[in-house]
């Protein structure tokens, strides 16, 4: 079936349009922006960003970098008319504009900060995958984990996996929860004394050899969070 009518305002549907991913990011902005010149203006800043920064030796602090140039791309961005329409009176565009922005800008930067922060995380990486090698004999018994969320456990495995190959805060975050929904599949209720143990196992043993640096950039470079969605933290 049609999601919305083919001949129609997006104003119709800005009130329940979520964006997921980062293809949604992209499809919302182009549909957003009547000006389609301001994808090139983005472009030109986020590649003049990563011609004259230096993320390894710049001393100021890496989240504050980006963030100047995910303020100066969401600022051009709301300078359009055509999103200023919608923005005034639509905080849940809003919300999508800036997730938006955060995802462009970030996806923009794949080959750059993604490298960054694990040259920064290094140390702390080192020592937890010490321990973790240490763990490695961990069997589902030894944390009391029951036998019949070994499939979930298997798929939740495997999609974290993944986790390194989102570029985005929202590609990771999204990998996350489909895991955690994989991880308690098959269980009709589950808290968090009983998911804690299960994804301890679960980092032990899939095998991602930065995970500080996963939850690092996740944690730094989420600036399109707000109060109005505090579960997302």
């Amino acid at each position: 079936c049609i999601e919305k009518p083919l001949t129609t305002s997006s104003s119709l549907t800005d009130d329940v349009i979520t964006v997921e991913n980062l293809a949604d990011c992209m499809n919302f902005l182009f549909t957003s922006v009547t000006n389609k010149s301001l994808f090139k203006d983005l472009d030109s800043s986020i590649e003049s960003f990563q011609q004259t920064r230096s993320l390894h030796s710049e001393r100021v602090p890496l989240r504050e970098l980006v963030e100047s140039l995910y303020l100066d791309c969401l600022e051009k961005t709301l300078s359009e008319p055509s999103v200023q329409e919608h923005t005034q009176s639509n905080p849940h565009y809003l919300r999508n504009i800036k997730i938006s922005i955060e995802s462009y800008v970030l996806y923009g930067l794949r080959n750059l900060l993604p490298i960054a922060v694990s040259a920064s995380t290094a140390s702390d990486d080192a020592e937890l995958n010490k321990t973790i090698r240490n763990l490695h004999y961990l069997q589902l018994e030894d944390l009391e984990i029951n036998v019949d969320v070994q499939v979930g456990i298997s798929r939740g495995k495997m999609e974290l996996s993944r986790l390194d190959s989102f570029a985005t805060v929202l590609g990771k975050t999204g990998c996350l929860k489909r895991a955690i929904k994989y991880l308690s599949e098959g269980l009709e209720t589950i808290s968090t004394d009983d998911l804690l143990p299960i994804l301890i196992f679960v980092v032990i043993r899939t095998g991602l050899p930065n995970w500080i640096a996963q939850l690092t950039f996740m944690k730094q470079f989420r600036f399109s969070s707000d109060n109005a969605n505090p579960n997302d933290e």
